[in-house]
Order: structure tokens, then C-alpha cells, then sequence
């Protein structure tokens, strides 16, 4: 069974779950809720609080563990029998920014195998999985595999992936990436919501969630005053100006240069992108949060026709 699963620093995806990357262990069984992975002995509980961010994930097992989230979120969206005695082989796809990756993709696909069969629950369904092969893309990449057909008419472009810590981007000429050209900036939206609510705490003395900052950005219902409101909306349009300057900076003009915007954080901030008077009429916004996992499997497709 082939299953990809982007691991973001903000939240998991896969093509039948996404939850965010965070969750609390225990020793002893939790007596009531979902989310709950029982795994070699200790029982993991999914959390609206993300874990830290790690530049290198193979130096813990957090990764890992929202993996198998995702695997045994996968296999009950399958209809893969619970309880059997025989491992379900798992080809895994997993991906890396585009700065990350050379240096790292060895040892990422590497963390994820070696492990034998392993004995997973998930809220009460006993699965038996043996990940066999693991095959790392590269971010960016792949969401811009996504929507292909659109970017291969531009003439010059570049796939801007706005994720949790962040933003990667990837320069593409008539749909050719240029990958000696790509990079990562450590400018995802959690520097976002940490400025907001340093603010917001330090100037009004209120203390705000990710989550009631994401209602405002998304334009859902909220009880906040409008002063508050005014503050993200003014931080939010001033973080996209940033990004389009650090681009500048790296010879890269949205003014010129037709910007594919994709990941969480290009859906969250879609309306700051396209009211931002140095980013040209041509962008596109890919509005798929899980963009990465759909283009982590059709370029294993295109790699292995004959296995899908």
C-alpha cells in the first residue's frame, strides 16, 4: 500500500487525514476520547498544541510517531481489515524543502525503515503495518505537480510553499524548475502567529490562540474587538510585504516573476497575497493544503508506473 504523508511543522497531512503536529504521551490508557495511538507500549494523544520545530526531524521520534497517525488514519480510510495477524506492507512517501534536501533526504527515508512489523492502535483499531520502502520529494515540487498544466504556460515563475517555519521556494521557467536556484527561508507562518500574539499580549494584555488568529486570517466568525482584528489583519499584510522583499532581495520580483503560491500558509493568507501591490495579477494560489501529498504520488507514479 502506498501512502504519502506530508509532516509539517504546523500539521500532518495525508489523502484521508490531517490533524495538527502535536500530540502528548502517557503510560497508562487515557479513559475516554479519540486520537489516541497506542504504539510499543505508551499511548499518544493528538494535541491542538504543535510540537517545537526541529530542522533536522530525525532527531526525534515526534515525527515518527505523527507518521504512524497517519498510516493508521490511512488505513481505516482504506478499509484495511483491523486485526490481522499479517503486516500490511507500506511503501512510504515523505517529502523535504527544497534547501534540506540534499543533505538530509538519506537519513530522512532511512529513519522511517528498519523497524520491522510494527503493532499500532488507533482508537480502538489494531493494525499490524511493515513500512518496506520510503521514497523523500522535494517540497515545493511536488505541490507544483499539482497544478502543472497552468504552470508550464508561464514563462517565468517561481513556487513560493508557505508552511509552518518555512517558506520554500522553487524558480520555474516554462515549467522546467531550475533546482540549483531553489531555497528555504525560516519565514513560515508561526513566525506570524508568534509576532501577533507577542503583540497583541504586550500592547492589550489578552491572550490569544493559533486558532482564533486563524479566524480573523480566514475571515470566520470571531469575538474579538476590532482593534485586535485591525492588528492581525495589519501584521498579517505586513509578513506577506516581508516575504515579497526577501524574494526581492534574492533577485526574485513578484512584480515580474508570475508567483505559484501553495501550502497551509499560502490558504491562510490568500487574501493578503492577492491585495499585495508588489505581487503581479498573474499569481496563483494553490488552494490545497495537502498539495504536497498529492504530488509526492504522482511523481511515484511517474517513477512507478507499474506499481500503482
Amino acid at each position: 500500500m502506498v501512502i504519502a504523508v506530508d509532516n509539517g511543522n504546523k500539521q500532518t497531512k495525508s489523502r484521508n487525514a490531517i490533524f495538527t503536529s502535536g500530540f502528548e504521551v502517557t503510560s497508562t490508557r487515557p479513559g475516554f476520547g479519540t486520537g489516541i495511538l497506542e504504539y510499543n507500549g505508551m499511548y499518544y494523544i493528538l494535541s491542538n498544541k504543535r510540537k517545537g520545530y526541529l530542522r533536522d526531524k530525525t532527531q526525534s521520534e515526534d515525527c515518527f510517531i505523527l507518521t504512524l497517525f497517519a498510516i493508521a488514519e490511512e488505513l481505516k480510510a482504506r478499509g484495511v481489515r483491523p486485526g490481522s495477524p499479517v503486516a500490511t506492507g507500506i511503501t512510504l512517501l515523505v517529502g523535504l524543502p527544497p534547501a534540506h534536501y540534499g543533505a538530509q533526504y538519506k537519513a530522512f527515508t532511512q529513519y522511517f525503515l528498519n523497524r520491522g512489523p510494527l503493532a499500532i492502535t488507533l482508537d480502538g483499531y489494531q493494525y499490524r503495518i511493515r513500512i518496506d520502502e520510503c521514497y523523500c520529494y522535494v517540497q515545493a515540487f511536488a505541490a507544483m505537480m499539482t497544478a502543472y498544466g497552468e504552470i508550464r504556460k508561464l514563462s517565468d515563475a517561481v513556487v513560493l510553499d508557505i508552511g509552518g517555519f518555512t517558506a520554500d521556494y522553487l524558480p520555474v521557467t516554462a515549467g522546467v524548475p531550475s533546482v540549483s536556484d531553489c531555497g528555504s527561508l525560516d519565514y513560515g507562518v508561526i513566525k506570524l502567529y508568534n509576532k501577533i500574539i507577542s503583540r497583541v499580549n504586550s500592547e492589550y494584555d489578552m491572550l490569544l490562540t493559533e486558532d482564533k488568529v486563524d479566524a480573523v486570517l480566514l475571515d470566520h466568525q470571531y469575538d474579538l474587538p476590532d482593534e485586535i482584528v485591525s492588528m492581525i489583519d495589519h501584521t498579517a499584510a505586513e509578513y506577506i510585504d516581508s516575504l515579497v522583499s526577501q524574494m526581492r532581495e534574492r533577485d526574485i520580483d513578484l512584480r515580474s516573476t508570475s508567483g505559484v503560491f501553495c501550502g497551509g500558509g499560502a490558504m491562510l493568507l490568500d487574501r493578503y497575497i492577492r491585495s499585495n501591490p508588489r505581487i503581479g495579477r498573474s499569481a496563483l494560489v494553490i488552494n490545497d493544503v495537502k498539495a504536497n501529498v498529492y504530488g509526492y504520488e504522482l511523481l511515484y507514479k511517474q517513477s512507478h508506473p507499474a506499481m500503482v
